[in-house]
């Protein structure tokens, strides 16, 4: 018989959107596939690692970001330009929310995420051919 931390992971992997549950040391508890699959981390096991180990790529910024939602915040953003560690760029609409666990208390974060960089590349194709 599965745990309820075992069906939890069972559901947000399964989701069809990028989404990934962490613990209040920024370690995963569960990521859906659809999240795998948009950071490139599909075949790469991630559960009990810390964010900042799989994205060492995140500066400050996101750092303070994920501090905030720690102590409460909500945060999203519509557009967001996200530099990887090999210099690509990823434009990314993301959310980043706090859970709770059954007594109230804050547990960690839940990121929501998709991938716009393909939206925001014909936006600036269409603002070169307006110009």
């Amino acid at each position: 018989m599965k745990s309820s931390a075992e069906h939890l992971v069972a559901i947000i992997s399964a989701i069809p959107t990028a989404v990934a549950v962490l613990d209040m040391d920024m370690k995963y508890v569960a990521s859906s596939d659809a999240w795998n699959e948009e950071f490139s981390l599909k075949g790469t096991e991630i559960l009990g690692k810390s964010h900042y180990e799989i994205f060492p790529e995140i500066g400050d910024e996101w750092k303070s970001i994920h501090r905030e939602c720690l102590k409460g915040k909500a945060k999203k953003n519509p557009k967001d330009r996200f530099v990887r560690l090999d210099g690509s760029v990823q434009w990314l609409c993301w959310e980043v929310k706090p859970w709770t666990d059954e007594n109230g208390n804050i547990g960690g974060i839940i990121m929501y995420s998709e991938d716009i960089t393909d939206r925001v590349a014909s936006e600036i194709e269409i603002k070169r051919g307006v110009d």
